[in-house]
């Protein structure tokens, strides 16, 4: 991901692009995706997880699960598109047919080369500031599985192991190789 310009930047500047447009708000800077696409593997266990979690949903229906594309508004200068979402019942007022208006109960990243620093830093400042309860990092190259869960506005790690994870928030446990 490259920053696209210096000025700072606004939901109202945001909603001007075209649906579609490949790039996020983060921190006032409009940020751009390196890359075409993700890869085939990063798109395989976006799939898988979903795929787990929408099953899931369907027999215990305690909120909805969303992937990338689709926006998740935090504050006017921090528009993020996160790899996959799942919001709670308690909570679904956050969402909205232009994308979710609040911190999502639990956040999933699946790191690529161009994204992995705001994954691992940036992005996961937002998540701990706006309290999203889990937030899951992925890397697909080793399948390293670390997840983090929100104590007082501080993400703190809970779990890091390889090829399966367990969600505290979805009280499920979840394999890449589904």
């Amino acid at each position: 991901m490259i920053a696209t310009s210096q000025k700072q930047y606004t939901v109202k500047d945001y909603k001007q692009f075209e649906e579609g447009d490949p790039r996020q708000l983060i921190n006032g800077k409009l940020i751009a995706l390196g890359e075409p696409a993700p890869t085939y593997g990063h798109q395989g266990i976006v799939a898988d997880i979903l795929t787990q979690i929408r099953f899931f949903l369907k027999n215990n229906p305690i909120g909805e699960v969303r992937c990338a594309p689709m926006d998740v508004y935090f504050d006017e200068k921090n528009v993020l598109q996160p790899d996959i979402v799942f919001v709670s019942d308690k909570r679904n007022n956050i969402i909205h047919d232009d994308g979710l208006h609040g911190a999502p109960d639990m956040i999933i990243e699946i790191l690529s080369p161009s994204t992995s620093y705001y994954d691992t830093n940036i992005k996961k400042s937002i998540y701990e500031k706006y309290d999203v309860k889990e937030y899951w990092i992925i890397n697909p190259d080793n399948d390293e599985v670390i997840g983090y869960e929100n104590i007082d506005r501080k993400l703190q790690e809970f779990y890091r192991g390889y090829e399966k994870f367990s969600s505290k928030v979805l009280k499920l446990d979840i394999s890449l190789k589904y």
